[in-house]
């Protein structure tokens, strides 16, 4: 918030370090929704131009810089630029979502046998790593064959978690500087619209249908976001209980088991039509 070169060495500079780069578009995010869409676009613009340099010099070939910048940046900045004139959380996701959507298709688009794609990409940590090479080949091609045609979602599902991650962190911190507890009400208030609950329904029976393909992995990506509608509802329950924290550290413990993930999904697909924390609401009045 001191100004833009500040802004922008934060989102170089944590692009530039393994596993914080979602520190920079949390950042990026800040910026967007309190300085809009002018000084959010120079951010990522020239944080961007930096980091492309930056990876040219150092590995030969900016191609690298790429992937944060078309997979984390630029999304969190439209998303953010939503939520700044929308204010609306839902929505938001709901564009998130979509996003996520439009980049399976074109992931699909660029490669058409996805499953052959990803048994490449297997095949090549095999020989780079010793601990998949060390199974047996016969166990290594189940595994193969079963994680295969779920990995186009499972890198979409990534994709969206990391950019409305970095979105969440940056609604905090703007919240932290000019409204404090305004995100955690904004959070457990988060409740998405109707008419996209009916549409990922009638993916998900098209999903079912169809089997794997781009209309399974476009339902897996766009149902994902009803898991944070769920954590919404466990945070809003559980605010201000004695055990609290502690049901909510076991339900993000569980919430890497990919049948726990769909439970939770299912959780939030529910409460849009029910409304459970009004319903608490009630019954505790």
């Amino acid at each position: 918030m001191r100004g833009r070169v500040s802004a922008v060495l934060v989102i170089f500079a944590s692009a530039m370090v393994p596993l914080l780069f979602w520190v920079g578009g949390g950042a990026l995010s800040l910026v967007t929704l309190r300085r809009g869409a002018v000084e959010g676009a120079f951010a990522v613009g020239a944080a961007a131009l930096v980091l492309l340099t930056a990876v040219g010099v150092l590995a030969g070939s900016p191609q690298p810089a790429i992937q944060p910048i078309l997979q984390l940046w630029l999304p969190v900045f439209l998303i953010a630029l939503w939520l700044r004139y929308s204010v609306s959380l839902a929505q938001s996701l709901e564009v998130a979502a979509g996003l996520a959507a439009l980049a399976v298709a074109v992931f699909h688009f660029l490669y058409p046998n996805t499953v052959g794609y990803w048994r490449e990409v297997f095949a090549q940590a095999r020989a780079l790593f010793p601990a998949p090479s060390q199974l047996d080949p016969k166990a290594w091609e189940e595994l193969v064959a079963v994680l295969a045609p779920e990995m186009t979602g499972l890198w979409a599902v990534n994709v969206l978690g990391l950019a409305v991650g970095s979105l969440f962190l940056g609604r905090w911190w703007q919240a932290l500087l000019y409204n404090p507890g305004g995100f955690r009400a904004e959070f457990h208030a988060l409740r998405l619209e109707r008419w996209f609950a009916w549409l990922i329904l009638a993916w998900l029976a098209a999903a079912a249908a169809l089997g794997h393909g781009l209309v399974y992995d476009i339902a897996f990506v766009l149902s994902a976001v009803f898991v944070l509608q769920a954590l919404a509802v466990l945070h809003a329950f559980l605010a201000g209980r004695r055990l609290g924290k502690l049901w909510l550290g076991l339900v993000y413990f569980f919430l890497f088991l990919p049948l726990m993930l769909q439970l939770v999904a299912v959780l939030g697909i529910i409460d849009v039509f029910l409304d459970m924390r009004r319903r608490g609401q009630d019954l505790s009045g």
